[in-house]
């Protein structure tokens, strides 16, 4: 007599084959966000095409301020005197007509004023002559200011 024809079947949940299959397909689908936010960041040199769908306008950039922290520098810093940002200049102005960062800028400043232009609450008067904005860059112990100018069609 066959026993197991009497017996409940145990059903196979998943077998090893197909469970490190769908380990890697999840792995996959978790870093895709990165790599696609990745991919969307504009770097200076252009090497990167941004694709990200929102439409950054026409901008002057000007240096307004350079701040130095030395009691913070002193503190943190691996080099305590390293003093202002030396890659910018007070009053310097820079340009950007198609959201790519402009020659001889930095790279982290303009990732600031990007995400500054990508938000349309940010700029004030967006829409009027006075579409303007402020922003600095991430450095906290060195901080640059700059005022951001929308060219838009009533402000060109």
């Amino acid at each position: 007599m066959n026993f197991s024809l009497c017996l409940p079947q145990r059903r196979k949940l998943m077998d090893r084959r197909s469970f490190f299959r769908l380990s890697a397909i999840a792995a996959a689908v978790s870093a895709l966000p990165r790599w696609v936010s990745a991919a969307e960041t504009r770097k200076c040199s252009g090497s990167v095409m941004n694709t990200s769908p929102v439409t950054i306008p026409p901008c002057r950039v000007t240096v307004l301020r350079k701040e130095c922290y030395m009691d913070i520098q002193s503190l943190y810093l691996d080099d305590p005197e390293a003093g202002a940002c030396d890659s910018m200049e007070c009053g310097a102005t820079f340009s950007s007509n198609d959201g790519s960062c402009p020659e001889g800028f930095c790279p982290k400043a303009w990732e600031s004023i990007r995400a500054t232009l990508a938000d349309p609450k940010a700029c004030h008067g967006r829409n009027s002559a006075a579409a303007t904005a402020i922003a600095s860059c991430p450095d906290g112990t060195r901080p640059v200011i700059f005022k951001i100018e929308i060219q838009n069609a009533h402000n060109t």
